[in-house]
């Protein structure tokens, strides 16, 4: 019967290189200007016409908090949602995606164009890889689950999974499986956590580098010259963000006045008795 294999044993058939670190970022400075306005025009341009921009879908289904929050804002929160620093909007999955769409688009955009001649998202080379390595486990009577193998993007040898947040962890176990695939066909895995996660050590546990919060700002920085929260903070004070930021937070409080004026209504009086107890 066939057993599954270990870490160990995937890296003996194909012997990891050293890891150069990471190239120079590009022949000529990424242009900060260049990236901003790129971002900006991300954030608030319809895709077509049924599909919200992003800010729009930012603040669709956000939801306000009912208390104050142990964690700190970020530049997203701050200067594309007007959150204060010390508040931040509830951590739907509906609120999540649009600010995960929009933090991974920027990551793979400043990459991209820091590493031209590196970066890539084809993956054949290694999904080339991942077949003869599973072939030659099963030679050996032994089985491969390859997980999310696939990253971001790859600069290189080094692999890169960008998130904005993993509150809930979804999908952890696939993503830990593949780091170890990673690693076995020789990449680096690497993964940037805008947020800092309750979720990283487990990711680290699994093969990921990660870094997280101020360290992934810094991190970036030093591989492509790009401070992320200053370009964020920057998109926050163009006229177009303003605006669909504006209307956003006012269909915001729209609703937020509808649901208490409806919990007032309908729990008033129960709550003024829990009051008065």
């Amino acid at each position: 019967m066939a057993r599954r294999v270990s870490l160990h044993e995937q890296q003996s058939l194909f012997p990891t290189p050293a890891l150069a670190g990471l190239p120079g970022y590009g022949p000529a400075k990424v242009r900060f200007d260049e990236i901003l306005e790129a971002f900006i025009v991300k954030a608030v341009m319809r895709p077509n016409n049924k599909t919200p921009c992003l800010i729009d879908q930012l603040f669709a289904h956000c939801e306000l908090r009912e208390s104050k929050p142990l964690e700190m804002g970020d530049a997203m929160t701050t200067h594309l949602m007007a959150f204060a620093p010390d508040d931040l909007p509830r951590f739907t999955s509906n609120t999540c995606k649009p600010l995960g769409d929009l933090f991974e688009w920027l990551i793979r955009t400043i990459y991209e164009a820091a590493h031209p001649v590196d970066y890539t998202q084809d993956y054949a080379a290694l999904e080339k890889k991942v077949l003869e390595l599973q072939k030659k486990l099963v030679e050996k009577g032994k089985i491969l689950n390859p997980g999310k193998f696939e990253p971001e993007f790859l600069i290189g040898l080094l692999a890169y999974e960008i998130k904005y947040r993993t509150g809930n962890g979804q999908g952890s176990t696939e993503q830990r499986q593949g780091a170890k695939t990673l690693i076995a066909c020789g990449f680096e895995p690497r993964m940037l956590l805008y947020r800092p996660s309750p979720n990283a050590a487990k990711y680290s546990r699994g093969g990921w580098t990660c870094t997280e919060g101020a360290a992934t700002v810094a991190r970036i920085e030093a591989e492509t010259g790009i401070n992320v929260d200053k370009l964020i903070a920057q998109a926050g004070l163009d006229p177009r963000v303003i605006q669909r930021r504006e209307l956003g937070r006012s269909l915001l409080m729209a609703r937020e006045n509808q649901a208490a004026a409806y919990k007032k209504k309908t729990y008033g009086k129960e709550m003024a008795a829990a009051r008065a107890r």
